[in-house]
This record gives C-alpha cells, sequence and structure tokens, in this order.
C-alpha cells in the first residue's frame, strides 16, 4: 500500500508504506503553478522536461494553450510558449536575474535559482527565500502571475507580458 503526505512546502507526495519510497510527487507534475522549492527543468539527454502548463480556461483545469518552461541555451531564458511559438520571454539569466525583466534590477534579491551543466540539463527552482512572494502561476490567457503579500492584503508583484508587443 502507499500514503500520501502534503509536505510544508505545499509538494503532494505519494510514499509506499513498506520501503518509504516516493511513488510521485506533485513538484515533478506542475500544473499551471510553481510553489518554493519546485523547479523547472530540462535534460537534453533524457528528454525530460518540466514545465507549467496552463489551464484551459479559468473553470477548466484540462491542460491549454501555453506552456512556461526554461531554455536549454547558455545562458538560459524562460519562455511563455503557445503552441510551437514563443509568445513572451524573460531575456537571458544573468547570474540572479532575468535581464528582460526591469522589475530585477541590481537591487533585487532573488528568490530563483538558474543551474546548467555541461551533460545539457537545467534547473530553475523557486527559493524559499523570501515567503511573501508564495507562487508563479500561468493564467488561460497567457499572463505569467507573481502574488505579493504586503503584510495586509496580497498585490500582483508581476505580470508578463504587460502587453502584446513584449
Amino acid at each position: 500500500g502507499s500514503r500520501a503526505e502534503l509536505s510544508d512546502t505545499g509538494n503532494l507526495i505519494v510514499i509506499d508504506k513498506v520501503s518509504g519510497r516516493i511513488l510521485w510527487q506533485s513538484f515533478d507534475h506542475l500544473g499551471d503553478t510553481m510553489l518554493p522549492l519546485s523547479t523547472l527543468v530540462y535534460n537534453l539527454a533524457t528528454g525530460e522536461k518540466r514545465v507549467l502548463t496552463s489551464w484551459k480556461s479559468y473553470t477548466d483545469p484540462s491542460p491549454g494553450d501555453f506552456v512556461v518552461q526554461i531554455s536549454p541555451q547558455e545562458p538560459s531564458q524562460a519562455f511563455t510558449m503557445r503552441g510551437s511559438t514563443p509568445y513572451w520571454r524573460s531575456g537571458p539569466w544573468a547570474k540572479t536575474r532575468f535581464t528582460g525583466i526591469p522589475e530585477m534590477d541590481e537591487t533585487y534579491t532573488s528568490p530563483f535559482s538558474l543551474q546548467q551543466d555541461a551533460n545539457g540539463s537545467g534547473t530553475f527552482t523557486f527559493l524559499h527565500r523570501n515567503f511573501k512572494l508564495p507562487s508563479i502561476t500561468i493564467t488561460s490567457e497567457g499572463s505569467l502571475k507573481i502574488p505579493l503579500y504586503n503584510g495586509t492584503d496580497w498585490e500582483l508583484y508581476f505580470e508578463a507580458p504587460v502587453n502584446f508587443c513584449d
């Protein structure tokens, strides 16, 4: 048999009761939302890709038209794709930030890590540094949204694209 556990990070984990081995975990199957400690992945050798996939609509959670992924080129970029067509891109990763996102200037304290290796794999991790940024979501309309808790209420911290010329 198996059991399910919901970790403090929001990762739903199915564990084999006998061996204690993880059989499945939600952080390997992200859906439309990335939580702290979850990871976008590409691996050119194995073909593995871990992406965010939009819902078909606000009320229909079946896979929608938009996918958020990191690219394998160096330096990597984040892309929102609509099918095989780029819909939005972050600009190249520069150690702690994406250069195409104005909010990520030199004063920005990044809750993200992007690692690439010589074997053709890369990971983009949403670290746990800032609990005020709880998630990254791709909407059914293709907007990448990050909310911010300001101490009393939620507000939209980041949204891309802002307009169609992004």
